[in-house]
């Protein structure tokens, strides 16, 4: 959905969720941690498989920052505890760039923490393109935000505000993500 060259992110599938509900987060081995595994899928052929890993593992890096978190890289999707990131066709251009799913209070595995981002998009890591397509890192910082259990906020300088200008990037969290 357009709205004056603003994208709406997309959570999760409003089919899938039939009332609103907020996430307490994934279960880790203290009050407030949690150690997961994450695994990169397929790569489309117009992106730098290097560079499509590095802007994941630094959004991954981004939350682990200011969380007690810990991430451990997989090559095998589907696991309990993990977050699987993938491109596949959500709806095409113009539509949705990305979503997350919550984490397995509200989802099941092997579904709860996934990303998935649409293959439909142009993507790039930065802003060297400009308004010609998105920045991986934003999103990806965005998404694994809502994988960790995080909503949307109002707040317009934060990561988790549900629009997104082709023309932004990733700069770092505001105080309202960090809280």
């Amino acid at each position: 959905m357009r709205t004056h060259g603003l994208r709406r992110l997309s959570v999760e599938c409003l089919e899938q969720r039939r009332c609103l509900a907020a996430s307490i987060g994934w279960d880790g081995p203290g009050p407030g941690s949690a150690e997961l595994l994450y695994s990169i899928g397929p790569i489309p052929e117009q992106l730098d498989r290097q560079q499509v890993e590095t802007a994941i593992e630094a959004a991954l890096d981004v939350w682990s920052d200011v969380a007690d978190l810990e991430f451990n890289r997989t090559t095998q999707s589907g696991q309990e505890d993990a977050i699987d990131i993938r491109f596949k066709s959500l709806d095409g251009p113009g539509g949705t760039l990305a979503r997350a799913y919550f984490p397995d209070d509200l989802n099941r595995n092997p579904i709860a923490g996934d990303v998935e981002f649409d293959i439909g998009e142009q993507w790039e890591v930065g802003n060297r393109l400009g308004s010609a397509a998105y920045d991986l890192m934003l999103v990806a910082v965005h998404e694994i935000g809502h994988a960790l259990g995080l909503d949307h906020t109002h707040e317009a300088e934060s990561v988790l505000a549900p629009f997104v200008s082709p023309n932004q990037f990733f700069t770092s969290l505001s105080p309202a993500d960090v809280d």
